[in-house]
């Protein structure tokens, strides 16, 4: 047997590769094709940092995958049991709330262990699974399409009968809701006393776990500066095409140093800070997979940093610019043929 690999492209949580594999005792038989789907931001034994990564992930596979074709959807991990078994169990359930609008993951889970032992096998994979579709079922499917983008936004932007809320307002309501909310341990090194004269604001505090820390002098709070790290990539706003061309150029100057951290700030790191850095992860998951999600965008970079995009039409706004972005570059392959 001999195996090529034909094609590979690289998403922020997953890699897509295609390979050829090729009977050496039967030269004339065709070469088969394969697939694999590899999610990369998932530890042995552990659980994605966030599910809405692997929610979309999974989506992705079973819209590439046609069962009507008969071709087999083969699953593995290091064991085979864990990650293997997490996966199976919520594209399964992903389907039942499809066509049955319920869930019975323990039902689904003992008939998986029925077939193979260990199937979930850490009681953080089978909470995960709860979380996950818990999520799925609140916040419902938020990514959007970039040939969609226009008509979501014209959708999203009227006033829904009876709620008096336009669709972005409502969105942002339920952003809020299942946002995480810092408890008062998770602020306490910014709270110390000889911190809160740094703070400008006391409702804008990092969390101790993604704050940014300075070089220490000896003093007590040297080290202390309220900024936080973050993992993505109210005054009038500008216009959508001065800030594509910005980002554009600070991307560019981004990979002339080798892609070294960005430092963003603005007058209450929040506001227009939380705007440029979920604005910026979008459009270049947009360039990449022709698709955006910003509600979710948003909900992840809040566990790192309280309060990001802290207002409806920041929110609204962000919508407009990847439109835009989209209008600019009608002739972008990846913004017609969506995988």
């Amino acid at each position: 047997m001999e195996i090529t690999t034909t094609s590979s492209m690289p998403f922020a949580d997953f890699e897509i590769r295609t390979f050829n594999a090729k009977n050496t005792t039967a030269p004339d038989e065709k070469p088969l094709a394969l697939t694999q789907y590899h999610f990369t931001s998932w530890p042995d034994h552990g659980v994605p940092k966030f599910a809405t990564s692997l929610i979309s992930f999974i989506r992705r596979v079973q819209k590439a995958h046609n069962k009507e074709d008969g071709v087999p959807l083969l699953v593995h991990c290091s064991a085979g049991v864990g990650r293997t078994g997490t996966f199976m169990l919520l594209d399964s359930m992903l389907e039942r709330i499809k066509a049955e609008k319920t869930v019975n993951v323990y039902e689904f889970l003992t008939g998986l262990r029925r077939r193979r032992v260990l199937m979930v096998q850490t009681l953080p994979q089978y909470v995960f699974i709860h979380d996950a579709l818990c999520e799925l079922i609140t916040c419902g499917e938020t990514d959007i399409a970039a040939p969609a983008l226009k008509v979501k936004i014209q959708r999203l932007s009227k006033v829904i009968p009876g709620k008096g809320v336009t669709g972005f307002q409502e969105q942002f309501q339920l952003l809020d809701q299942v946002s995480r909310k810092p408890e008062e341990d998770d602020c306490s090194e910014a709270r110390e006393h000889y911190n809160r004269s740094k703070n400008r604001y006391a409702d804008r505090l990092p969390y101790n776990l993604s704050r940014a820390r300075l070089r220490p002098t000896g003093e007590d709070g040297s080290e202390y500066i309220n900024a936080s790290f973050l993992d993505v990539r109210p005054q009038p706003l500008i216009s959508t095409g001065a800030v594509v061309e910005m980002l554009d150029m600070i991307t560019k100057a981004q990979m002339n140093t080798g892609n070294r951290a960005i430092t963003i700030l603005c007058n209450d790191g929040v506001g227009r800070t939380g705007t440029f850095i979920c604005l910026h992860s979008q459009l270049e998951r947009l360039k990449t997979e022709g698709v955006v999600d910003f509600f979710q965008a948003v909900k992840s970079a809040r566990i790192q940093r309280a309060g990001l995009v802290p207002d409806a039409d920041q929110y609204a706004y962000c919508h407009e610019v990847l439109a835009d972005f989209v209008n600019s570059y009608d002739n972008y392959a990846n913004f017609k043929d969506v995988v």
